[in-house]
């Protein structure tokens, strides 16, 4: 969609002297698949930060009660 409106506004500009249009970025084409977690990673990288948070990110909380967690700087 962006190339169709970069390309109209391209034809517009003809039409409407002086004013400027904006330009959205090109869309480049992406050579490389990124690389996904297997099924294996992805469990295993949940039940670290739910062991991490001690259990706390499998609870509801409330937007009061998040933002009253003790957020802890884990470092090696």
């Amino acid at each position: 969609m962006k190339t169709l409106i970069n390309k109209l506004l391209e034809l517009a500009q003809d039409d409407f002297q002086g004013h400027a249009f904006p330009k959205f970025p090109t869309i480049r084409t992406q050579y490389q698949q990124v690389t996904h977690l297997r099924r294996d990673q992805w469990d295993a990288l949940l039940k670290n930060v739910i062991d991490l948070s001690v259990g706390v990110a499998q609870e509801q909380l409330t937007l009061k009660e998040y933002k009253n967690l003790d957020f802890l700087l884990i470092t090696d």
